[in-house]
């Protein structure tokens, strides 16, 4: 994209030029000026302030009276100037970083220091290249033997993982799947593996009403890397709504037989849901009738 600006600030460069040696030609200059205006702002709005710098010359000499224009000319090339200084300054902790001085360049097409730097990023890079080339050769059948290795270990884990899931033993699925993980910490299909099978043990424990085990089993799966499931979380968020208005409700049950179950149940009710307004109202008052109730009793004593 740099590169396209570069080239961009040439062709304009160049219409400068062909414009200022073709001022008899007779312009609409109200007409052609006000299009140009609108082009230059649009150019300077999408960050090409180079671009935008050369419409605003190029009306500089279609209106060489105009205030308005000196004005722009003047504020993008302090602009521009200030941009430039502040990415050298980068540069100057990243002399390698090629797309800094692209950046330059895309400011200031005839930066010499970014054009200079450049030219001995590619000329390093070339030699490097040649460097690697010999080395990559002779590393070449290692790799290729590794590679084989990789693909009969992954070949091996498929296979297991099939007959495990024929079996529904997913405490084995997990067990295989984070022993290969080991080895391969980035392969995605033993993450997912491992992902479904904490989804199935979840539904076993919600067939068997186990909420706060299935929520448990699903909060595991998600924090599980590179895995961004939109369906279990819609599920866990689900289950533990729930489970914060189950215990809610049995606190309120509880509230006149058993004071301090019922706030253990309204505290429960707002760890599964912190946003639970009813736990949090009834946490309040149940703690409120406990003081009250234990001054009573002080006072009796």
């Amino acid at each position: 994209m740099n590169i396209k600006k570069i080239r961009l600030g040439f062709v304009c460069s160049v219409t400068l030029l062909l414009l200022s040696a073709c001022t008899s030609i007779p312009i609409n200059t109200s007409s052609n000026g006000a299009k140009r205006q609108d082009v230059a702002k649009q150019l300077e709005a999408d960050g090409h302030y180079y671009d935008a710098l050369t419409q605003w010359k190029i009306l500089q000499l279609m209106l060489p009276e105009s205030t308005q224009v000196n004005e722009h000319i003047t504020r993008l090339e302090s602009l521009i100037s200030k941009e430039v200084k502040g990415l050298h300054a980068r540069a100057k902790r990243d002399s390698s970083n090629t797309q800094l001085y692209l950046k330059i360049l895309a400011l200031n097409p005839h930066d010499k220091q970014a054009i200079s730097r450049l030219r001995d990023i590619k000329r390093v890079a070339t030699v490097s290249h040649k460097e690697t080339k010999s080395t990559r050769k002779k590393s070449g059948r290692k790799q290729v033997a590794q590679t084989n290795r990789q693909s009969n270990e992954s070949s091996s884990f498929d296979s297991e993982i099939r007959t495990l899931n024929k079996l529904g033993d997913y405490q084995g699925i997990i067990a295989l799947s984070n022993q290969y993980l080991n080895k391969h910490p980035a392969d995605k299909q033993a993450l997912r593996h491992q992902f479904n099978a904490l989804q199935s043990l979840a539904n076993i424990q919600l067939k068997n009403n186990q909420k706060e085990q299935a929520v448990e089993l699903l909060a595991q799966a998600l924090t599980l890397d590179g895995i961004d499931n939109n369906t279990a979380k819609k599920q866990l968020s689900k289950l533990k709504n729930e489970l914060s208005n189950d215990y809610t409700n049995r606190g309120i049950k509880l509230f006149k037989s058993d004071l301090e179950k019922a706030i253990t149940m309204f505290k429960l009710g707002l760890k599964y849901n912190p946003e639970n307004s009813r736990a949090s109202q009834q946490l309040t008052l149940a703690n409120k009738v406990k003081s009250n109730l234990e001054k009573i009793k002080s006072l009796s004593n």
